[in-house]
């Protein structure tokens, strides 16, 4: 009774990593097939907004803590209780159709199919009991009633100076004033939005 006969082996040439494929006498890989490259367009997204939302000089830690409250939302399936009076501020320095004054000749241009900029000032609050609201838009006062939870008020853009305070009853629970003038006159286009926090005072 003849032994069986011994196992083939590849040649030199194919190891290592590669097997002998006997019926066709040839060597053949065995390395698993390439990993996809990650999604370039998630990667962009991620990265496109932290940039947007990341704490920063001109908007302190407003987009981050906005941002928050919704994402207990979708983490939880329930909204956040809101523990304090909280009032922000949100709004441009320039208008969208001003132009430089600085000789700037390549200028930012909304994209086709997308909203027109918009010329106006945000205040958005997080309000535990219903409250008054004054805001002071441009040097000009205004006044509204607020509900309890979340609520925004738009008002025009206006040259000069903003800020808000949240009054109930003789005590003032929130004051928040935005450091960024808008001006008339500028060296160089800004369309970035500004963000101020009452409960954050001096950042933003």
């Amino acid at each position: 009774m003849r032994p069986p006969p011994p196992p083939e082996r590849c040649p030199s040439r194919c190891r290592p990593r590669r097997r002998c494929a006997r019926a066709t006498r040839r060597c053949t890989r065995t390395t698993s097939p390439p990993t996809p490259p990650p999604s370039t367009t998630r990667s962009r997204i991620r990265t496109t907004t932290s940039a947007i939302t990341a704490p920063s000089a001109n908007s302190g830690h407003t987009w981050v803590d906005i941002s928050d409250y919704y994402l207990v939302r979708l983490k939880t399936g329930a909204w956040p209780a809101i523990t304090r009076d909280t009032a922000y501020l949100t709004h441009r320095v320039q208008f969208a159709a001003a132009r430089p004054t600085g000789g700037q000749t390549k200028l930012m241009t909304p994209r086709a199919g997308t909203d027109p900029p918009r010329d106006s000032v945000e205040v958005l609050t997080f309000l535990v009991a219903p409250a008054t609201v004054n805001a002071t838009i441009g040097g000009a006062g205004q006044s509204y009633q607020a509900a309890a939870g979340v609520q925004a008020r738009l008002f025009p853009l206006a040259y000069g100076t903003n800020s808000a305070s949240v009054v109930r009853g003789a005590a003032t629970v929130a004051t928040v004033s935005s450091a960024h003038v808008v001006r008339k006159d500028f060296a160089a286009q800004d369309l970035g939005y500004r963000g101020t926090s009452s409960g954050r005072p001096g950042a933003g």
